[in-house]
């Protein structure tokens, strides 16, 4: 694996949350990691996919009398 390990202050980071979130969603299964000694890593595809994973998908507008409902 030629791929660069982030370490969980990092991922924190670039998610904008706190380093316990990301350490609880290691441990949980929840992203992709592996432990080095008592540290987390994380690949920066695992973090997108993370992402991915934890974004809901857009619901279809709900058309009523033939007009589009717009949620925002």
């Amino acid at each position: 694996m030629d791929e660069e390990l982030l370490t969980t202050l990092e991922v924190s980071r670039m998610l904008r949350v706190q380093p316990g979130s990301v350490s609880r969603w290691a441990k949980q299964g929840k992203i992709k990691a592996v432990k080095v000694g008592t540290d987390w890593r994380f690949t920066r595809a695992a973090v997108e996919q993370f992402i991915k994973d934890s974004t809901p998908d857009p619901e279809p507008p709900k058309k009523v009398e033939g007009l589009a409902i717009i949620s925002y």
